[in-house]
């Protein structure tokens, strides 16, 4: 809404339709949301299919106002998976997945979840959009994944950015000095540098991460190719092709279909 000009435009449209008849007294926060930044997807239940929608950033434990702007709280969609699983009418759980990805924190635990959802009743997971990284995660233990021709899939990995700003605080004349206890403590910090010892701890976590998430893919999607799980973006297509996913198709009720039959 701050970048994209037309966006703003759209949400103050919204919004005054609305401004006449508000009682701040009466007020519902979420309804308030809803006004301003739209829906957001919800779980449901539909002739034994249950739709479990992972949408948007990915991330744990996020507030409404964080939902309502565009993240997935991992949270909601693993209490949908166990609400699909619980529940003896569902045939069918789907995971309809349009992510860039997000935080690692809840991601391996959301992606055992749905494997293990998996072996009590059929899964499937849906991207028309992005699949990308923690979201790729999660989908990709999916007893089916389809996609369609066009989607962004994969980019199996993590990282961590750190930028240092020493340089440009110490040219406007401001130097950090961080008292702390514990060699690792304060890695990062706004104006300091990072130690040989604190870059090789990071890059071990990355690396412990990162083999994970690739075990954890490997262990469903079996063909799969080292080569192919270095952090790359692949359309629907490509990914048919080198077996990040299991088929394509053009819509979502397509794919619902066939995994039914």
């Amino acid at each position: 809404m701050l970048i994209d000009p037309l966006v703003a435009k759209g949400h103050v449209e919204r919004v005054s339709h609305f401004v006449d008849k508000f009682d701040p007294k009466a007020a519902d926060f979420d309804k308030i949301l809803a006004m301003v930044f739209g829906e957001q997807p919800k779980y449901e239940v539909h002739e034994g299919v249950a739709y479990i929608p992972m949408k948007g950033v990915i991330g744990k434990g996020l507030t409404a106002l964080e939902k309502a702007t565009g993240g997935c709280d991992l949270d909601d969609v693993t209490e949908w998976m166990r609400q699909a699983a619980a529940d003896p009418d569902v045939k069918l759980a789907v995971l309809d997945v349009d992510s860039p990805g997000g935080s690692v924190n809840g991601t391996p635990e959301a992606a055992a979840m749905f494997k293990a959802l998996g072996k009590m009743k059929p899964t499937l997971a849906f991207c028309d959009g992005q699949a990308c990284s923690a979201a790729y995660w999660v989908a990709s233990q999916a007893n089916r994944f389809s996609v369609t021709p066009s989607a962004s899939i994969g980019n199996v990995g993590c990282f961590v950015a750190v930028t240092n700003v020493k340089k440009a605080l110490a040219e406007a004349g401001v130097e950090v000095t961080v008292i702390k206890s514990g060699k690792y403590k304060a890695m990062g910090y706004p104006g300091t540098d990072l130690t040989e010892e604190q870059i090789k701890h990071l890059q071990e976590d990355i690396d412990s991460v990162g083999s994970d998430f690739r075990s954890d893919v490997k262990a469903v999607r079996t063909f799969v190719k080292d080569e192919d799980l270095e952090a790359q973006t692949f359309t629907g297509k490509e990914a048919a092709k080198r077996h990040l996913v299991t088929g394509l198709f053009y819509s979502y009720e397509d794919a619902v279909s066939k995994a039914l039959s």
